[in-house]
């Protein structure tokens, strides 16, 4: 059985994107482990949350009653990286979600999955760490390579919020300032905000935001099948 990690961060991850890829994968017969970079408890981000109540035309309402019916659910320990044969990690928004995404251990699990042609999956905010973690010769996983993330225009819109600006822009600047230096970056913009934006590149899986999680999942699905 092929299996594939969701791995999240203790706070601030989006529960549209830590949970709707799980509709396909299972479908398609694929155990999904959500797990953490250490086993314990993690809420999901409070504006995914609150945004879920309203979406009644995905499943991130079920499958919150599911996994975390309070916000709140039990990271399983992530175990042996290689025994995966594909990872997700989805975006998200505050201090402990930034530094999640700095945090060079999930560097090394991106590095560790990448080089052994196993598929990596990055999500809105989380695109950056492709810009930390590394390909063997030591340049950014994301360079050169054919992404999508999460819109400068939203962030810098959503940064200049009173009070919540630093929240919603968790690393000071727009995501694509950093991705952009370095990748090709696509957002089909006329696409956005609605829309199933995943661009693959290789073995590298992006997507641009919570409205994407659902595609994300069936394209890994689809890659798994071949």
């Amino acid at each position: 059985m092929k299996r594939v990690a969701i791995i999240t961060s203790a706070e601030g991850c989006v529960a549209q994107e830590s949970l709707n890829p799980i509709v396909a994968l299972e479908r398609a017969g694929i155990e999904v482990v959500l797990a953490g970079l250490e086993q314990g408890p993690a809420t999901f981000e409070a504006v995914g949350l609150a945004m879920a109540t309203y979406e009644f035309w995905t499943p991130t309402r079920g499958l919150l009653k599911r996994f975390a019916p309070d916000g709140h659910f039990t990271r399983a320990p992530l175990g042996d990286i290689e025994s995966y044969d594909a990872i997700v990690v989805p975006g998200g928004f505050g201090e402990t979600f930034a530094n999640f995404c700095r945090d060079e251990r999930l560097h090394r699990i991106i590095e560790r999955t990448s080089a052994s042609d196993r598929i990596v999956s990055l999500q809105c905010h989380a695109v950056i760490a492709g810009t930390w973690a590394k390909r063997p010769d030591g340049s950014p996983l994301v360079k050169e390579r054919n992404v999508t993330c999460w819109p400068s225009a939203y962030e810098r819109w959503l940064g200049m919020l009173p009070s919540a600006g630093r929240y919603f822009m968790p690393f000071g600047r727009p995501v694509q300032d950093d991705v952009g230096v370095l990748a090709h970056v696509d957002f089909k913009w006329w696409r956005v905000p609605f829309n199933n934006h995943v661009v693959r590149d290789g073995n590298l899986f992006t997507s641009i935001g919570p409205w994407s999680a659902e595609a994300l999942g069936v394209e890994i699905a689809n890659a798994l099948a071949t």
